[in-house]
C-alpha cells in the first residue's frame, strides 16, 4: 500500500508533474481525498472472520482514504474460512497468517520479510547510487591521471629517441 494521500487531485496531478520532470523511475500511487466516493459496506460478522476496518484506528483527517482501501477487506482466521466469505460475501480477505483471498479469485501467499521495506529498499538504492557516482568520479580521476602519465611517458621515449639520433649523428 504505496498510496500517498493528497487533499485535491490538482496537487496529485503537479506531483505527478515533478515527479516526471524529474523523471524518476517508476509509479506513483495517489488518494485525492476531494475525488473519493466512499459509499458505507455493511459487511457481515460472522464466524471466523469480520471487517478489517473495525481493527484500525486513523486521524478524522484520513477516514476517506482508509475506508477506500479496507472497506471490502475482511480479516479471516484461516484459509478455509477467507475462501469461503470471499466467494459467500464478495469481499476481499485476508488471513492471520497474511495470506490474501481476492474477490476475483486469485489468491496470495507466501513469506515476506518484514524487516526489509520498500522505504528501505529506496534508501539503500540512493546510498548506493551515491556511491557508485562517487567512485565513477574516481574512476574518471585516474583515468586521466593515467592518460597524462601516458602522454608524458611517450614525450619522455620520443625526447630519449632524439637524443638518440642526435648522439649516432655525433
Amino acid at each position: 500500500l504505496n498510496y500517498h494521500i493528497v487533499d485535491s487531485d490538482i496537487i496529485a496531478t503537479r506531483l505527478v508533474k515533478e515527479f516526471n520532470s524529474a523523471r524518476q523511475r517508476g509509479e506513483i500511487h495517489f488518494l485525492p481525498l476531494n475525488v473519493l466516493d466512499i459509499q458505507n459496506n455493511n459487511l457481515p460478522k460472522i464466524s471466523g472472520a469480520s471487517p478489517l476496518i473495525d481493527q484500525l484506528q486513523w486521524i478524522p483527517k484520513a477516514e476517506k482514504a482508509v475506508r477506500h482501501v479496507f472497506n471490502r477487506i475482511m480479516l479471516c482466521e484461516d484459509f478455509n474460512s477467507a475462501t469461503r466469505t470471499a466467494r459467500q460475501y464478495d469481499v476481499d480477505c485476508v488471513t492471520l497468517d497474511g495470506d490474501q483471498v481476492q474477490r476475483k479469485g486469485a489468491l496470495t501467499g507466501g513469506y515476506i520479510d518484514k524487516k526489509v521495506s520498500r522505504l528501505e529498499l529506496q534508501h539503500s538504492i540512493k546510498q548506493l547510487s551515491t556511491i557508485l557516482n562517487k567512485y565513477e568520479q574516481e574512476y574518471k580521476i585516474i583515468r586521466n591521471e593515467i592518460m597524462n602519465i601516458d602522454n608524458e611517458y611517450n614525450n619522455i621515449m620520443a625526447e630519449l629517441q632524439r637524443e638518440d639520433m642526435k648522439s649516432k649523428k655525433n
